[in-house]
């Protein structure tokens, strides 16, 4: 476990059964859908940085212990997992992007294209993709609309 390292977590409430559900139409039964949450480590203390209903918060990696996660590096330069960990911190604070997620959904059960949202406001893969994207890791030509399957199936991860 490493700082910039990003966690993938399938949960099994409502909410995670129906982004699972919208995901599984793009990727159909592939692991990248299997995953409905995302964090990014921010120190080898296990501290972690996520954007829940609450907005975007501190956290730290036991609270997913006993839970299906995974952690994967992506595949930063010298020095840019700490631009994407501080970009991070940068979001904490900040509200959920319920919009965000409406259009993601909408987005994943329709096929539109129409993007929408509020500034200063996050979902989880998006803050994580676009604080990769701050530390040169691709993560695919519309980050802050990115879900936890687009991650996984974009990135190279290391």
């Amino acid at each position: 476990m490493r700082a910039g390292d990003i966690g993938f977590v399938s949960q099994h409430d409502f909410t995670a059964w129906w982004i699972r559900f919208a995901e599984r139409r793009k990727y159909g039964k592939s692991t990248a859908a299997h995953y409905n949450h995302v964090f990014m480590v921010t120190d080898d203390l296990g501290t972690i940085i996520q954007a829940d209903p609450s907005g975007v918060e501190y956290g730290h990696i036991s609270a997913y212990r006993g839970q299906d996660f995974v952690l994967k590096t992506p595949p930063y330069g010298p020095g840019d997992a700490e631009i994407a960990v501080q970009a991070m911190k940068s979001f904490v604070g900040e509200k959920y992007g319920w919009l965000t997620i409406a259009s993601v959904g909408l987005s994943l059960l329709t096929g539109t294209r129409l993007r929408f949202g509020l500034a200063g406001t996050e979902i989880c893969s998006g803050a994580a993709a676009d604080a990769m994207t701050r530390a040169n890791v691709d993560c695919g030509p519309d980050a802050t609309f990115d879900t936890p399957a687009d991650l996984y199936a974009l990135v190279h991860w290391a």
